[in-house]
C-alpha cells in the first residue's frame, strides 16, 4: 500500500515487539547514514571533507554494535550476522571498530599530529627572509579517497540486508496482530500494546 497517496493518522504502538521494530529502524537509520557518507565520498576531493565523511560512516556504523539502552532492549543476533559475512567483511568490520576506538573517538592518536608552527617568508631565490606569524597545523597521516571506502560499503550493505530481513519479519508479525484488533480501538488509541512472544529474542529472525 502506498501510504504517501492518502491521508493517514499515526498512532504509537507499545510493547516489546513494537519497541524492537523501532530499534531495528534505528539500527537501519545508522547504517543508511554510514552508507550515504561513503557514497558521498565519490563527489569530493578535499581531504578535510573526505575525512569528515569517512568518520561519519565509522561512527554511524559502529553505533550499531555499541552497548547501550538500544542494544540491551533489542540485541542484534551477532552470530547470525557473523555467519553471513565473508572473511574479508569480518576483517573489515574489525578494522572499522579498531579505527573508531583508536583514531576517531579520541583526539590524540597516531594519525593526527597537531603542531604549533611559525610562518616565514619563502621565495625561490631566498632573497626575502622575514618572520610572518605564529600559527598551528594538524597533519594527518591517513590519506582519504573514495576507492578505499569500497570494502566498507560492501560491509554496510551486507549488515543492512540482514537487519532489513529481521525488520520485515517483525513488521509482518505485528501487522498480523493489529489487523485482528477492532478499528474503533485503533482510532481511539486503546490497547495499542503488543508484547508478542515472551520467550523469543526480538532481535533474532524467526523461521516461518
Amino acid at each position: 500500500m502506498d501510504l504517501d497517496s492518502r491521508p493517514t493518522l499515526t498512532k504509537a504502538l507499545e510493547g516489546n515487539l513494537p519497541s524492537a521494530l523501532a530499534d531495528m529502524a534505528s539500527y537501519l537509520a545508522d547504517l543508511n547514514a554510514a552508507r550515504w557518507a561513503l557514497w558521498e565520498m565519490d563527489n569530493h576531493q578535499d581531504q578535510e571533507m573526505l575525512q569528515a565523511l569517512w568518520e561519519c560512516a565509522v561512527v554511524r556504523y559502529t553505533r550499531v554494535f555499541q552497548k547501550g539502552v538500544r542494544s540491551r532492549r533489542t540485541p542484534l543476533n551477532w552470530k547470525r550476522i557473523e555467519s553471513v559475512l565473508t572473511d574479508a567483511q569480518l576483517a573489515q568490520h574489525r578494522e572499522v571498530l579498531n579505527v573508531r576506538d583508536k583514531h576517531v573517538a579520541h583526539s590524540v592518536n597516531h594519525d593526527e599530529q597537531p603542531k604549533a608552527v611559525i610562518f616565514l617568508a619563502d621565495t625561490e631565490d631566498g632573497s626575502e627572509r622575514e618572520f610572518l606569524a605564529v600559527g598551528s597545523a594538524v597533519y594527518n597521516r591517513r590519506v582519504f579517497h573514495a576507492g578505499a571506502a569500497d570494502p566498507f560499503v560492501d560491509l554496510v550493505e551486507e549488515v543492512r540486508s540482514i537487519i532489513v530481513a529481521q525488520y520485515r519479519l517483525l513488521r509482518v508479525e505485528i501487522e498480523e496482530h493489529v489487523r485482528k484488533m477492532d478499528l474503533d480501538d485503533l482510532y481511539e488509541g486503546r490497547d495499542l500494546y503488543f508484547d508478542g512472544l515472551e520467550d523469543r529474542d526480538p532481535g533474532k529472525s524467526r523461521k516461518h
